[in-house]
């Protein structure tokens, strides 16, 4: 096929990070805000993202669960930083983020030679997410919904994404 990718070798740095920056309710959580950060280089992927996440709840957890972003795995965050004090946690999160995408083999084709098969494409892009999670003990269930732009056109002209995740989660 003429625009079927060559092999290529791909080499890529990735790294996020989450900042909480505003909770209230020390020994029983009830709300935070988290500031997420994100990028990557390499041929794969190069990005650069931001967002922010809000979750409100009862006895929401000391980890940095947030909305998966678009370019990173959604069970980062997932594990506690400190043993966990309550059995029960139930809560609600949204969040929103904007990433700025500078190179995509998948979409701008091979690093070399640079004039083979790509696709026409915006480098911005948009998330918003919202769900809940639920844990007892050392179960938990989280339900993402998200809607994320779409940055190229297509044959239907749709310009926004929107998708559900179940996640069922079991500590060791």
């Amino acid at each position: 096929l003429e625009s079927q990718l060559k092999n290529e070798l791909l080499i890529n740095l990735f790294n996020q990070h989450r900042f909480r920056i505003f909770e209230l309710g020390k020994t029983t959580r009830y709300f935070d805000t988290m500031l997420i950060g994100s990028g990557g280089i390499g041929n794969l992927i190069s990005f650069a993202e931001g967002g922010v996440c809000i979750r409100m709840g009862l006895n929401i957890p000391n980890d940095f669960l947030a909305a998966d972003s678009i370019f990173t795995d959604p069970m980062i965050g997932i594990m506690p930083t400190a043993p966990t004090k309550s059995k029960f946690s139930c809560y609600l999160f949204g969040g929103i983020s904007g990433s700025f995408t500078a190179y995509n083999i998948a979409l701008d084709g091979n690093s070399f030679p640079a004039d083979g098969p790509s696709v026409d494409y915006l480098h911005y892009g948009y998330r918003i997410n919202a769900g809940f999670a639920l844990e007892l003990k050392r179960f938990q269930v989280i339900f993402n919904f998200s809607y994320v732009n779409v940055p190229w056109e297509n044959p239907y002209n749709i310009k926004l994404d929107k998708y559900g995740q179940l996640s069922l989660v079991y500590r060791f």
